[in-house]
């Protein structure tokens, strides 16, 4: 089905099940707010909530996510029939203070390249990326206030960034250089269309090259590399 989750995607009251998979944590646009008055960035050094932003970064990721998760569950009260289903799979907040996470990482990759000449400090200082990943209080406050949907259960989970590799019989013959160039490929995959529209295609290869070392070291030295996940299931209200 063409379009947006963030619009109407289907007919009134014709579907039973909607089941979506590592989607929602996507945001419609990059939140507003980012730039003050003066048109100065506010999360200059970051290209997404780090430990450097100031509050108001992370009240504009939040009021970004709070509206476009309400419109979704607002248009899938409209497509599914009474007492239908919603099955939905996505990134939340660490529940542990994990110290960095991949964004921010990645981020900081971006930042040394900076340093070197290799990305305009400009560019980077104006890109943020238009995603956000929600605690599990602020998904139940926004469930609760739209009143569509009766929460039946909820359930978090984590995954290693490499743990496809960890799990395949012979894991042990992946050297660093191997599992630094999976999780960059991992990364890559999901960020690289919206890194090239605003940084263009030259610097790729040697960004997330950059990248899946940084990773790497970062998961050796702190023993972190954790991805949290949600898993809701709700019910539509009569």
């Amino acid at each position: 089905m063409p379009g947006s989750f963030h619009g109407r995607l289907f007919p009134q009251n014709t579907i039973h099940l909607v089941h979506s998979s590592y989607s929602l944590h996507w945001l419609s646009q990059v939140p507003k707010g980012l730039v003050a008055e003066s048109d100065l960035p506010l999360n200059k050094g970051n290209i997404y909530i780090a430990k450097t932003s100031p509050p108001s970064v992370h009240e504009a990721y939040l009021t970004q996510f709070q509206k476009d998760f309400t419109n979704f569950l607002s248009m899938r009260s409209q497509e599914i029939v009474d007492c239908g289903s919603l099955v939905l799979t996505f990134i939340c907040k660490n529940d542990e203070e994990d110290g960095c996470d991949f964004w921010e990482l990645l981020g900081i990759t971006m930042n040394d390249m900076v340093i070197e000449g290799l990305i305009a400090e400009d560019k980077l200082a104006k890109f943020n990326l238009p995603l956000y990943a929600p605690s599990i209080k602020e998904i139940k406050q926004i469930i609760g206030k739209g009143g569509s949907f009766k929460l039946l259960h909820l359930e978090t989970f984590k995954l290693k960034r490499d743990s496809n590799m960890a799990e395949k019989e012979e894991a042990t013959l992946f050297d660093e250089k191997s599992r630094a160039a999976y999780i960059a490929g991992n990364m890559r995959a999901v960020q690289e269309p919206i890194l090239v529209e605003h940084f263009g295609e030259e610097i790729m290869d040697e960004l997330f090259e950059r990248y899946g070392k940084k990773a790497i070291e970062y998961m050796k030295n702190y023993g972190k590399g954790i991805i949290n996940n949600v898993v809701i299931s709700l019910s539509k209200t009569n």
